[in-house]
């Protein structure tokens, strides 16, 4: 996409479309680990992503996506998007940055199971992303994940 010639120039309405698109995919993000969609995650990142999360880093759209498969969906999760901000650097490069709010009940996977019970936050992190304009449209090209506070 950077090589068509595009001006990397942008008025206040391409910048605000921007910054609503990479809204979308950090959204979406949330909502997919959320009912387990593994796969669409993954394919919200570049093909060599890095996602750097507070226990390992991950390199690559397949290896995310192998790292959440084998993982699996063992308990029931919700992920609370707060403060989102993104601001575009251009016309093929945008930054983000989110508190995320990580709810967990283990073993309440599955309607039948709700509502599930409820307690403190499993953890509050921030998402810091830095998201590219691709020909397959905006994606996550890095995620680092800090942890703010943890349930011991």
């Amino acid at each position: 996409m950077k090589d068509g010639g595009e001006s990397r120039s942008m008025d206040r309405e391409k910048r605000q479309a921007i910054e609503q698109d990479c809204r979308q995919v950090v959204l979406r993000s949330a909502r997919y680990l959320d009912v387990g969609n593994f796969s669409a995650y993954a394919n919200l990142f570049a093909t060599d992503a890095v996602w750097a999360r507070y226990d390992h880093c991950l390199t690559g759209r397949e290896d995310i996506r192998a790292f959440l498969q084998a993982r699996g969906q063992k308990h029931l999760v919700r992920h609370i998007i707060a403060n989102l901000l993104v601001e575009a650097s251009d016309l093929f490069t945008a930054s983000s940055v989110a508190y995320v709010m990580n709810y967990q009940s283990e073993g309440a996977n599955g309607a039948e199971n709700l509502p599930a019970p409820i307690d403190l936050p499993h953890m509050i992190c921030e998402w810091h992303d830095r998201l590219e304009r691709t020909n397959e449209g905006w994606c996550i090209a890095e995620r680092r994940t800090l942890v703010i506070f943890r349930d011991p």
